[in-house]
């Protein structure tokens, strides 16, 4: 049972943003690009998890992606959780490409187009986890061992001696194994099994203490506005600024015709600038007139705040 499902980080939606409206020759761009291609194919590797999880029924787990939880002033995240009435099983994953050479306790290093990575032992990231989670359940009124365990979800990835890798870093499809083998020892072995109400209320306050990411602002990636090129991109070739007429926007490079085209860039727009905006705003972002803003807020039944030239939209609900 997938309570909580993956779903593409904020601060990817906005780096696609960012890329589609910063020139190809921006000194900032090729760091943008491997940071969003970083955070993505992590996002894509959680996701992939659910193929090998949904052999587990029917045992029917409660299943969570990406819980950012509160721990002494701070918040921790989990990647993947998943929730049995005699354990939880708190999944890290990694999305690691090219050759790894694993130590345990120590390091990780990656060998990648020439480029030599050092990382920390990602099994210690996962322990920290559980050590915050154990103090989450405690001050809500839980009680439940917690595995924790790595998943390196790139199948593509060398192993420098794969014999030598501990049980608790696996690749996705010794995941179900893992798993099952583990679940019978804590089937046999502890004294705990949540009832159905107890899951239920746990995955209830789960939920409730969940705090979606925040993308960061522009000027964490050393950007501005003047950085970000204005117009509506075609959703064809990407180019930009797309014309209006006749009621459609109309592409210039690929000769693309769409009613809806603005739809995507007010949505870059909200990722880069927040969620309201005012006409002028509007109007200068897709370098359109004020009634035409006027008549697509309208049309979009965007809610508004203000008088006159004070209006602002709530751009949130596109």
């Amino acid at each position: 049972m997938i309570i909580k499902p993956p779903s593409i980080p904020p601060q990817v939606l906005l780096l696609e943003s960012i890329l589609r409206r910063i020139a190809t020759s921006h000194p900032k761009r090729q760091t943008l690009e491997e940071t969003h291609g970083k955070r993505y194919w992590g996002f894509r590797g959680e996701q992939s998890l659910q193929y090998y999880l949904d052999f587990l029924l029917p045992r029917q787990p409660r299943i969570f992606y990406a819980l950012r939880l509160p721990c002494n002033n701070h918040r921790f995240q989990i990647d993947l959780l998943v929730i049995f009435p005699q354990v939880a099983f708190l999944i890290e994953v990694k999305h690691w490409a090219g050759m790894l050479k694993i130590e345990p306790g120590s390091h990780v290093i990656q060998l990648l187009e020439d480029k030599k990575n050092v990382y920390s032992c990602p099994l210690d990231q996962a322990n920290h986890q559980a050590f915050q989670l154990r103090q989450w359940l405690k001050t809500n009124g839980f009680s439940l061992p917690i595995d924790s365990l790595v998943v390196l979800s790139n199948q593509k990835v060398s192993i420098e001696n794969p014999r030598d890798l501990p049980s608790k870093i696996t690749r996705p499809p010794k995941l179900l194994n893992y798993l099952q083998t583990s679940l019978k020892k804590y089937e046999n072995l502890s004294q705990i099994k949540l009832e159905q109400n107890q899951l239920r209320d746990l995955s209830i306050r789960l939920m409730d203490d969940h705090q979606d990411e925040i993308a960061p602002p522009l000027d964490y990636y050393g950007l501005s506005k003047y950085d970000i090129a204005d117009g509506v991109v075609c959703p064809s070739c990407g180019s930009l600024p797309m014309i209006r007429l006749n009621r459609q926007w109309h592409c210039n490079s690929c000769r693309m015709a769409c009613k809806e085209a603005h739809v995507q860039a007010l949505k870059d727009y909200v990722l880069l600038f927040g969620r309201y905006a005012t006409n002028k705003q509007i109007r200068d972002f897709l370098l359109i007139d004020r009634y035409l803003a006027k008549r697509l807020m309208q049309k979009m039944n965007c809610q508004s705040t203000g008088i006159k030239k004070g209006v602002k939209y709530d751009l949130m609900s596109l």
